[in-house]
């Protein structure tokens, strides 16, 4: 079958290392605590709850409690509007999955952004879920450019027991990509069925590759969940937090670059229930076309 244009260019690789062709245009953050005012009830979340042999903790006086998902990605959404920016495509990641069924966070999306962005989630990957939204925003810039708004997270609020660290409080980051015309901006890292001994060697092999490719000062921010020691080629070194699943290290991104800082930054995570470990290095300071 011949073709009447070339196929889009694809991703630099450099071992298990992906040179992204995307750039951070803006990065948006809110933070929630407490409990919020929801649809549903407990008999609906009990009938849920019960194929998989799980029960409600805690039951709300008024029968009701929803998580933040939805006023925490249209409010960033509405931010990055308010800038100017012009989304045509959102990918949320979490780690937890939205409360309430009927609380649809794709369609409230749609209907807030003027461009009727698209949206898709990435779940069922642990605290790796962000990375996995980076790669694909990558391959939406390849083929339709326009701008990406990648949300990653949080919710504090739940009423049933949870495997691993539960969120101390609700936060979601939002970054704001657009394309590099196929000079790499972001250097992503997925790695599967790394056991937590090998987590330190495959993290300084993959910070040696990106320092000697961004000669700036390197920041390293790691998740709360990264079991690391030892010593990596880094400027700045520093744990995100710890009460916080998706968002622990995407904190230090967002100061980063509300801050002006120059140089790359690197956050990192590893998911222990299924051995990934996953860093994306962003060149900060990078001037607009």
């Amino acid at each position: 079958m011949r073709r009447s244009t070339p196929p889009p260019r694809r991703d630099r690789r450099t071992g298990l290392a992906v040179d992204l062709p995307l750039r951070i245009k803006a990065t948006y953050c809110v933070q929630a605590d407490g409990e919020y005012p929801v649809l549903g009830g407990d008999e609906t979340l009990s009938d849920l709850l019960a194929p998989y042999g799980g029960s409600l903790v805690q039951k709300p006086d008024d029968q009701s409690l929803r998580l933040p998902y939805p006023s925490m990605a249209t409010r960033l959404l509405a931010e990055a509007v308010a800038d100017g920016a012009r989304v045509d495509h959102v990918l949320l990641a979490y780690a937890i999955p939205s409360l309430a069924p009927s609380d649809h966070i794709g369609a409230a999306l749609t209907a807030a952004g003027p461009e009727e962005p698209l949206v898709f989630a990435v779940s069922d990957q642990g605290t790796t879920a962000p990375y996995t939204a980076l790669r694909l925003a990558s391959e939406y810039q390849l083929r339709h450019r326009g701008q990406t708004l990648v949300i990653a997270l949080d919710q504090a609020a739940l009423p049933w027991p949870t495997p691993g660290t539960q969120p101390r409080r609700s936060a979601a980051y939002a970054l704001l990509l657009d394309s590099t015309a196929g000079q790499g901006g972001v250097t992503l890292y997925q790695r599967t069925k790394v056991a937590e001994a090998e987590v330190a060697d495959r993290l300084a092999e993959y910070l040696d590759h990106v320092h000697s490719r961004h000669p700036e000062p390197l920041a390293v921010t790691l998740s709360a969940h990264v079991p690391a020691d030892g010593s990596y080629a880094a400027d700045a070194f520093e744990r995100g937090d710890p009460g916080l699943l998706c968002t622990s290290s995407w904190a230090a991104l967002h100061e980063a670059m509300t801050s002006g800082a120059r140089g790359t930054a690197v956050v990192v995570d590893y998911e222990p229930r299924s051995d990934q470990l996953s860093a994306a290095a962003f060149e900060m300071g990078r001037p607009a076309p």
